[in-house]
Order: structure tokens, then C-alpha cells, then sequence
């Protein structure tokens, strides 16, 4: 059995509860560190990933592009996913990945809003025929038009509810 400075057994036990913790925060244990690091990231990442909602829009209700043949599929207040028809026409203009584009919404409302789009992600689907492009906005989408899709989604297609959700 240890013996204690001043009989006080509590005080060596915070002593040795401090000699863990600077074995951990010292150069030698960097994985503890990396450990710590990647735990805080994570828990930042499931935090961002919660705040910003993602409206799926079935096709008939999806706001219509006035100025570009692009439907929209999903869109959230900072991105947008839309699909294009493949066509091998010279008179639309191709889409890259790193490119801007300038999409102009109408909503249900009657409501129209301009965006500027920077493309992140593109692919080819060949079952529809169909190019679907990924992108963020360079403003965010207000927190009220978000929650108005919403609402009107829900109330005029309640199928979309009971829909799981991935």
C-alpha cells in the first residue's frame, strides 16, 4: 500500500489523473491526438450534414428553369441537382464540371429567383438518357423559400411523406 503526503489520498489521485492527461498531450502519443481530431471533425460533419434540408421534387412539381432546358431534381439551400436531356444539338451549350451557370426559377408562386451555379459533379445516365449535374450556389436559397416548397410539397403531394427518406 502506497503512502500518502499528508494522509490525503484524493490529492494523489488528481496527481495521477493529471500525469495520464500530459502523457496523452505529448509528443509521443500523436495517435491519441489524431484520434481526438478526427472525433471533433466527425462530430462537425454530423452536425453540418443536419442544416441544411434537401426538398426532392417529384417532376410535375419541380420549379420551372426559364432560361436553360434543365429540370430541377433536388435542391437545398446552398446546392442543386438538375438533369438535362442528352441531345446532340449544337445549340445548347455544354455543361463541365468547375463551370458556371446562371439558372433562372420560377416557383409555385409565381416567384422567380436567379442563381449562379458552380458545377461540382456531372454524370450520364444512360437508362434515361439523361445528364444530371450537381452544383453549388454562390448565395444561399433563403430559409423562407425553403420552408414555402416545403409546405407546398407536403400539402399537394402528401405521398412524398410517407416516401423513406435515404
Amino acid at each position: 500500500m502506497e503512502r500518502y503526503k499528508d494522509g490525503d489520498r484524493r490529492k494523489a489521485d488528481r496527481r495521477q489523473a493529471n500525469r495520464r492527461r500530459q502523457k496523452t498531450r505529448g509528443t509521443d502519443n500523436i495517435y491519441a491526438e489524431r484520434r481526438q481530431a478526427e472525433r471533433r471533425q466527425g462530430n462537425r460533419r454530423h452536425h453540418q450534414r443536419r442544416q441544411a434540408l434537401r426538398i426532392v421534387y417529384p417532376p410535375k412539381a419541380a420549379p420551372k428553369v426559364l432560361n436553360v432546358n434543365v429540370r430541377i431534381a433536388n435542391m437545398s439551400s446552398r446546392g442543386i441537382m438538375f438533369t438535362r436531356h442528352a441531345q446532340l444539338d449544337e445549340s445548347t451549350p455544354p455543361i463541365m464540371p468547375g463551370g458556371i451557370i446562371d439558372l433562372k426559377l420560377q416557383f409555385h408562386d409565381e416567384e422567380v429567383l436567379e442563381i449562379e451555379v458552380k458545377i461540382l459533379r456531372c454524370r450520364y445516365d444512360p437508362e434515361s438518357r439523361e445528364e444530371v449535374f450537381a452544383g453549388t450556389m454562390a448565395e444561399v436559397i433563403p430559409d423562407e423559400r425553403i420552408r414555402k416548397e416545403q409546405a407546398y410539397l407536403s400539402m399537394f403531394f402528401p405521398k412524398l411523406r410517407e416516401a423513406p427518406s435515404a
